[in-house]
């Protein structure tokens, strides 16, 4: 079993019991259909210290959606932020991960490069992981600025456009000069080793949970 954390952003609220002013609110978390999902919880961070006096309300998971069950109408509207834990067994649908991307040969093909990620960090494989994590970023990257762009200017535009920090730009640059390692003519040159893949695995989990929907 895998655990992975979400951002939860957007709350939206649903009128359920006019009389009682019951509401039911909900995250969306587009690529959460993705995820095998056994558990979940919901961290809550308040304003007025609610986080010690404050019932939780109970969710569920449906879909693409984390439904909240509450009456607690005036404590919701002191919400700062919250995540979503999940537990889960696997990826049920690799290319699920990418309901952002409009093509759909392009939005399966990432997913088939995510598979692969996955295969490899899991075996340690760490070039492997690299090269396919690289792809997957390149192709998130494209599938938002467009084709006309190669991985180096895809980079310094998502930098430009604060998808990347400065930290996260600089390392998608040493993944894109760790791809070409496959060229045997670059031997005399490091290979990946256990650390860029790591500091690699932390950009691509980003940028898979990034809401690129809200972007637009």
């Amino acid at each position: 079993m895998k655990t992975t954390v979400f951002d939860l952003v957007g709350m939206e609220s649903r009128l359920i019991d006019a009389l009682f002013q019951v509401f039911e609110y909900s995250y969306r978390v587009p690529s959460l259909p993705a995820y095998a999902v056994l558990h979940h919880s919901i961290d809550f961070t308040c304003d007025l210290g609610l986080e010690t006096s404050w019932e939780r309300p109970r969710s569920t998971v449906s879909g693409d959606r984390v439904v909240l069950n509450s009456d607690a109408t005036a404590a919701m509207s002191f919400l700062r932020s919250a995540t979503l834990a999940i537990t889960y067994t696997g990826i049920r649908d690799y290319s699920l991960l990418f309901t952002h991307v409009k093509n759909e040969a392009l939005r399966n093909r990432l997913g088939q490069f995510a598979e692969e990620a996955d295969k490899a960090f899991d075996e340690a494989a760490w070039m492997s992981f690299v090269l396919m994590a690289g792809a997957v970023i390149e192709g998130m990257l494209m599938a938002r600025f467009g084709k006309k762009l190669g991985f180096y200017d895809l980079i310094n535009q998502a930098g430009d456009e604060g998808i990347l920090s400065p930290e996260e730009q600089a390392q998608a640059h040493q993944v894109r000069d760790a791809r070409n390692l496959v060229h045997a003519g670059r031997f005399e040159k490091p290979f990946v080793d256990r650390k860029l893949a790591m500091d690699t695995y932390i950009v691509y989990d980003r940028l898979l949970k990034r809401r690129w929907d809200l972007d637009r």
